[in-house]
């Protein structure tokens, strides 16, 4: 078959370029993210994200995916906050 048959290859989207968007995501979510310690947490009583330190993941994406996790609890606060007996204000 003709050249013209097939679909160019799709551009593949460097794996860093990629965890710099979640990096500005995180930030853009407004959500206080601290790190030290060897545990992922959320705390709703004091509205932070705790993260292990980067270098404590495998990777980039293992890092981004836990902090994805962490900031989902975040966010419930946010989006519904009438599940919570004493809801924070959004940011």
């Amino acid at each position: 078959m003709p050249d013209t048959y097939y679909a160019p290859p799709a551009k593949v989207r460097d794996p860093v370029e990629r965890i710099e968007s979640a990096d500005r995501f995180f930030k853009a979510t407004g959500a206080v993210i601290r790190h030290g310690g060897n545990q992922a947490y959320y705390s709703p009583v004091m509205d932070y994200i705790q993260m292990p330190p980067f270098e404590a993941f495998r990777d980039a994406a293992g890092y981004a995916a836990v902090l994805s996790h962490e900031a989902t609890h975040n966010a419930v606060i946010r989006i519904m906050p009438h599940l919570f007996e004493n809801p924070r204000p959004a940011r």
